[in-house]
């Protein structure tokens, strides 16, 4: 674990994930527990790079739920997937595949996991600071026959070679498919976009891995 340094109690974090967790945390009882003039200094200290890239995929979730909102309204009122696509600049199977069917039933009457968005973003983030088997250990025992830590690595420089330097987490799309959770995670890099795919088994083990250019989502 590594230390974070800074003008408050000591804290201690085993990772990104419960640092996010902490800092959300504070965020809910700072305005009731700490005077405004000492609500500045609650957080200072040294500086966490990906505090504002947290911050910024959760803006990015809530926007994701409110166009999602939008899109079945609209449905409701009775506007077509051709013109809800045109709307959004895009196809109207595009828009149909996006929003036609978040967090419905699959003809298997099982619902997608519940917290797979956020795995999906947390194996993003692993493979973005070159934590290949932090990723493998997530694994079926499938999928880990089939992908080792050392191809893992392969696949994400054959990414950053081709589309340039990770820079961030997009939208995310969640569905049920037969006996599996898949979800897509939009990657920003330097120089375009591409697609991280996961699929999961009902027991949230990671059976399916796939890094896609746009142009094949």
């Amino acid at each position: 674990m590594v230390q974070k340094k800074s003008k408050g109690r000591a804290r201690l974090y085993c990772g990104a994930t419960c640092r996010s967790a902490a800092r959300r945390e504070r965020a809910t009882v700072k305005e009731k527990l700490t005077p405004h003039d000492r609500q500045e200094t609650v957080d200072t200290g040294e500086h966490d790079p990906l505090t504002e890239v947290i911050a910024a995929h959760d803006t990015l979730r809530a926007a994701e739920r409110r166009l999602h909102r939008a899109v079945r309204a609209a449905r409701s009122a009775g506007e077509t997937w051709e013109v809800i696509g045109e709307t959004l600049g895009t196809t109207r199977q595009a828009a149909y595949q996006r929003f036609g069917r978040p967090g419905e039933r699959s003809d298997t009457g099982l619902a997608p996991l519940p917290d797979a968005a956020d795995r999906s973003v947390r194996v993003l983030v692993d493979l973005s600071e070159g934590r290949w088997s932090a990723v493998v250990s997530r694994f079926s025992a499938r999928m880990a026959g089939a992908v080792d830590a050392t191809k893992l690595a392969a696949v994400w420089a054959e990414l950053t070679d081709s589309i340039g330097r990770y820079e961030g987490i997009g939208t995310t799309f969640v569905r049920r498919i037969g006996r599996h959770t898949v979800v897509d995670v939009t990657v920003r890099c330097e120089a375009g976009d591409a697609t991280l795919r996961v699929a999961y088994d009902d027991g949230g083990a990671i059976a399916g891995l796939f890094v896609l250019p746009v142009a094949q989502i």
